[in-house]
């Protein structure tokens, strides 16, 4: 009966040790199930911040694209205006020219015609002046030899694009009168400007 009673109690420190002993696995457990979670849900959160950081890195990459292509196509369309502009001030400068051009072309042919036609009234001239000498020489002539008398020498003749001026002293109005008959008689002649003077 000794035997069975320290049977008995050792068996009974031996549950008690077994106890012990499982009880303190069980405490330490549920610390290890707390770890094992924090380490789970670190493992989650990093994940989840690396799948919001590649999707942000995706937006602000799509958004640089778009940011570059509507930068582009601003580009574009200011190098097409800087082209229309560029054409339309050639355009312009070519229309100018042109104007120019024609300016100097009309005063060109203005001056050609000018020279023309002061060559030709130049020799007009010439021949006028050449014309009214003869014509003043043959008026001349025949107021001398109408009257025969020295007063028709003293007559001022001179002719000018046809018109024959007679200036001097003449005895009578009927001696005034005869000469400028005289005058208009010569071929030439298209009018007389009778400036004689009757002295008695």
């Amino acid at each position: 009966m000794k035997r069975l009673s320290l049977s008995l109690s050792t068996l009974a420190v031996a549950s008690a040790l077994a106890l012990t002993a499982g009880s303190g696995c069980n405490r330490n457990q549920p610390q290890v199930d707390n770890d094992q979670a924090l380490k789970d849900d670190s493992k989650a959160i990093k994940k989840s911040a690396s799948e919001a950081k590649d999707q942000i890195e995706q937006q602000a990459k799509a958004e640089k694209e778009r940011v570059e292509a509507q930068a582009k196509a601003s580009e574009q369309q200011i190098e097409a205006k800087r082209a229309e502009v560029k054409a339309d001030a050639a355009k312009a400068k070519s229309s100018q020219v042109d104007a120019e051009v024609q300016k100097i072309q009309n005063a060109g042919s203005a001056g050609s015609a000018a020279q023309s036609q002061s060559g030709t009234d130049q020799s007009s001239a010439s021949k006028g002046s050449t014309s009214d000498s003869k014509l003043t020489e043959q008026v001349q002539a025949a107021l001398k030899s109408d009257t025969g008398s020295e007063s028709s020498s003293a007559i001022q003749v001179t002719v000018a694009d046809g018109i024959a001026t007679l200036k001097g002293d003449v005895k009578s109005e009927e001696q005034k009168s005869q000469l400028e008959q005289k005058a208009k008689s010569v071929s030439g002649i298209t009018k007389v400007d009778n400036q004689l003077t009757v002295k008695q």
